[in-house]
């Protein structure tokens, strides 16, 4: 189009300044016919400078990826995604960052933005094409990659990446990953009673095998080299360094809800016919636990938004004392690679005595739900089932018949002070026996 607007400007100027048919140029028809090129004229270069000035307001409004900025000789890499709106606004991270306006004249971006002051003024375009756009101004440069959202949304539903993945060799935390469609995550940073949690956007590429993370989980953050991709593992290189994750099952089958109020128990009830016999004599209960040295259980607190558990190692030493008829559980918790003291539960014919639930506290209303046999790590056990409440938790207990003070699974189910649910898995892992 601007190259049809220069032949038509020759052939204007090629018409004023010969004769017409033969007509004089100072004859009156030709001096209108001048006047009319002249006007037709400017009215093609202002047409042409027009559309120049839309052609490239056109080619920066879309979807960027600022990838770096230069400023006083470092480099710093940022990956945030920067969208040039048609409206004149620009949106980082979905948020409003500020305006950009494209000045022809001086062949410029004019930028403003109330969060970043060092953004305002205009910026010369050093570059532009359908791949890259670099703007400078002062000493500073900014970078930006151009993203297509459907190219994005296409390579990554077929990546195999969407999904939860727990970061297998994160020392001492927990550290959950999840991919979600088209192109946003989630991660969580779970350490001890510490949650953290960090969004952005992710972005896989099948042409070199690679996953660019934005946003501030700036553990992975930047581009990423897949090594190994599988249904269960994934491995990749962050700045040289090899991360490992594997892939979570996240069934909602496998979190069994209480869904029991208060109101559905009995007001009356007899603990003699619901607990197990063996559990009720402390004698008996002395008896087994002497010959036990320590209970290891699995401790498991579920990450509600991810569907997942969070698991530490719990273990209950125990000390019985048959000739005094008197039993006590040490309890340690493994934190951050340290084993620490978490408590301790004692019982004898005074302390405790008519506490059946022991090492737990008893509910203050419960039921059986009959017998069951269920398999855990420790092993297959036939157990009394019993659900309560407990002050404002509900509680699910699997007690081994046979053994007393020996529970093989664990459910408690309660809010959080922020409404949100709170929900923990205790299982035993194994029964380690007394010396001799």
């Amino acid at each position: 189009m601007i190259f049809g607007c220069q032949i038509t400007g020759q052939i204007a100027r090629y018409l004023i300044n010969e004769n017409i048919d033969g007509v004089a140029s100072s004859h009156p028809v030709n001096q209108k016919i001048k006047e009319k090129m002249k006007k037709t004229t400017i009215l093609f270069a202002i047409m042409a400078f027009s559309i120049f000035a839309n052609a490239q307001t056109e080619k920066i409004a879309g979807n960027w990826l600022m990838t770096k900025v230069e400023k006083g000789g470092e480099t710093q890499e940022i990956y945030n995604p920067a969208d040039f709106l048609e409206d004149g606004s620009i949106m980082i991270f979905g948020m409003p960052f500020g305006t950009w306006e494209y000045q022809k004249k001086n062949k410029v971006i004019a930028m403003k933005s109330e969060m970043e002051e060092e953004f305002n003024g205009d910026w010369e375009i050093k570059k532009l094409d359908k791949k890259e756009m670099i703007l400078a101004k002062d000493a500073a440069k900014l970078y930006f990659s151009r993203v297509y959202p459907e190219k994005i949304k296409e390579a990554n539903l077929a990546s195999g990446l969407i999904g939860i993945w727990n970061f297998a060799d994160a020392d001492y935390e927990t550290n959950l990953l999840k991919f979600e469609a088209p192109n946003t995550f989630v991660m969580k940073s779970i350490s001890g009673m510490e949650t953290s949690t960090t969004q952005g956007e992710w972005m896989f590429d099948p042409s070199d095998n690679s996953l660019l993370i934005t946003g501030f989980a700036y553990s992975i953050r930047g581009m990423n080299s897949i090594k190994k991709l599988t249904a269960d593992e994934l491995e990749f290189i962050h700045e040289g360094q090899t991360i490992k994750a594997t892939k979570e099952n996240t069934e909602p089958n496998n979190i069994e809800r209480l869904t029991f109020v208060y109101e559905d128990f009995p007001e009356e009830f007899d603990p003699y016919e619901i607990v197990p016999g063996k559990w009720q004599d402390l004698y008996e209960l002395v008896v087994y636990l002497s010959t036990v040295d320590y209970l290891k259980y699995s401790y498991g607190t579920l990450i509600e938004d991810f569907s997942v558990f969070s698991y530490d190692t719990v273990f209950k030493k125990v000390e019985a004392d048959v000739e005094k008829n008197e039993v006590m559980f040490t309890n340690f918790s493994v934190f951050q690679g340290d084993t620490m003291q978490s408590g301790q539960n004692f019982k004898d014919h005074l302390s405790e005595s008519y506490n059946f639930f022991f090492p737990h506290d008893e509910p203050s209303v419960y039921r059986s739900l009959g017998t069951e046999t269920i398999t855990v790590a420790a092993g297959t056990f036939e157990c009394t089932v019993i659900e309560g409440v407990d002050g404002e938790d509900k509680v699910k207990f699997w007690m081994i018949n046979d053994k007393p003070g020996v529970y093989a699974r664990i459910i408690s189910e309660g809010e959080g002070p922020f409404g949100d649910l709170e929900y923990k898995l205790m299982e035993l892992v194994t029964i380690i026996p007394a010396a001799g």
